[in-house]
Parts: structure tokens; C-alpha cells; sequence
């Protein structure tokens, strides 16, 4: 979290010339995601025209797009929709209130709290975690049951995943996740991973006990069979 607050500091102190910023299709991407989430659930519709737009909007834009370029794993409608789980009876805010710490905040708030659910509750996650580790290990040639093993500058690859939010911890764990937290330094651990080793036996106890455990782990069979039939495997 730290490191996206003083990335937000860095742009929203920046003297842009808003006369010379045009708007991308980046922009309008976020500006209509955000206008989405603005409207709580009531009828919206797309804004297409932006010759109009103000230039504290412009600017704005900017400055979200460069964070969301650097921070390719945060998801541009996960992160709108944040401020309304942690100000539910608040009024929506205007666009540059999501330039500032208080958003990085909400978001953080709202993404400890989904990964706290049941796996049963986060089962679109789950998949596409698993889909996202088939295509890692056909990318690097290797077997699902070396994904865990697999390091990448002696940290373990599949840490770096989860820190950028690729992977859901409970894919990990149905994998076989074992004790590689505990290999790993302390300071390197707590500012990667805050709060993950103090968790994880947690996770562990709620995927043993959810009732999409057996579930869970067909997906992880049916890509490991996948991957086996698509590359040729050192034995």
C-alpha cells in the first residue's frame, strides 16, 4: 500500500499543461467505469463525446491512468467499486477523490475483505487464477506441481503473483502450498506480504472445510492434463 500512496503523491502534485492533454481511450475507459460505479446501481449511460470535458477532469484522467498503467494488476472497476463497500450510505465523490490516499485505502480495505471470504464465495477468482498459473507454466515449461517450486530472483514466483493480486492465495493452497513463507526472510516477507503468513493457516483450515474444495481441485487437474498434452516435459 505504501508504495501506491507515494505513487499517487508523486502525480497528484504534478503541474501538468492540461491545454495539451488529450484524452486516450485509456481515459475514457476509467471515465466511464467510474461514472458506472457513480450511479449505485441506477440506469447510466455511456459517455462517448468528451470534446467538452473540463480540464480538472482532464487532469484528473491523467493522473489515474498513469497510476493504473503502473499498477497493471489493480482492477480499474474492483477499484471503483471499493468506496461504496467502505461508505455504503455515502454519496458517491467526484473524480478526484480517487487520486488520493483515502481511495488507496478503500481499495485495500475491500480487497483484504474479498480475500477473507469463502472460497465458495470466490469462485470466479479461483479459476481464473488457476487459468492465469496454467498459462505461466506452458509460458516457462513446466508442470503444475513445479508452479510452487518455481523461484524468480530466489524469491518464490508464485509470492510475486499474489503481491501483484495475479493469483488467488486459495488456488495456492490447493495446489499443495506447504511452508515456503517461512524460508523466506522476515523483512522481505513483511513488506512483499504483510500479513499473509499470520493468515495463511487460516486460509488453509477455510479451504479444507468449503463444500467447492473437490471442485477446486478438477480445475487444477483438468489444466495440469491440459498443459501435459500441449508440451513436451523433461521426465
Amino acid at each position: 500500500m505504501i508504495i501506491y500512496l507515494v505513487f499517487i503523491k508523486k502525480y497528484s502534485g504534478q503541474n501538468s499543461t492540461n491545454k495539451t492533454l488529450k484524452i486516450t481511450d485509456k481515459q475514457k475507459q476509467i471515465y466511464n467505469c467510474y461514472l458506472k460505479h457513480s450511479r449505485k446501481g441506477q440506469p447510466y449511460k455511456f459517455r462517448k463525446n468528451f470534446d467538452d470535458i473540463d480540464d480538472r477532469l482532464k487532469i484528473d484522467l491523467y493522473k489515474l491512468q498513469n497510476f493504473f498503467n503502473k499498477f497493471k494488476h489493480i482492477d480499474i472497476d474492483f477499484f471503483f467499486e471499493s468506496f461504496s463497500f467502505v461508505y455504503p450510505n455515502d454519496q458517491y465523490p467526484i473524480l478526484s477523490f480517487f487520486t488520493t490516499r483515502k481511495a488507496i485505502k478503500c481499495y485495500s480495505l475491500y480487497k483484504e475483505y474479498k480475500e477473507n471470504l469463502s472460497p465458495d464465495l470466490q469462485l470466479d477468482e479461483i479459476k481464473k487464477s488457476i487459468v492465469h498459473i496454467g498459462s505461466f507454466c506452458l509460458r516457462n515449461k513446466i508442470q503444475m506441481k513445479d508452479f510452487l517450486k518455481h523461484k524468480t530472483l530466489c524469491i518464490p514466483t508464485w509470492v510475486l503473483e499474489y503481491k501483484e493480486s495475479k493469483i488467488n492465495i486459495y488456488s495456492v493452497i490447493a495446489l499443495g502450498y506447504s511452508n515456503d513463507l517461512y524460508q523466506m526472510e522476515e523483512d522481505e516477507r513483511d513488506i512483499m506480504i504483510p500479513g499473509l503468513l499470520k493468515n495463511i493457516e487460516s486460509y488453509k483450515i477455510r479451504f479444507n472445510n468449503c463444500n467447492s474444495k473437490e471442485k477446486i481441485k478438477t480445475w487444477i487437474l483438468h489444466t495440469d492434463n491440459f498443459i501435459k498434452k500441449n508440451l513436451t516435459l523433461p521426465k
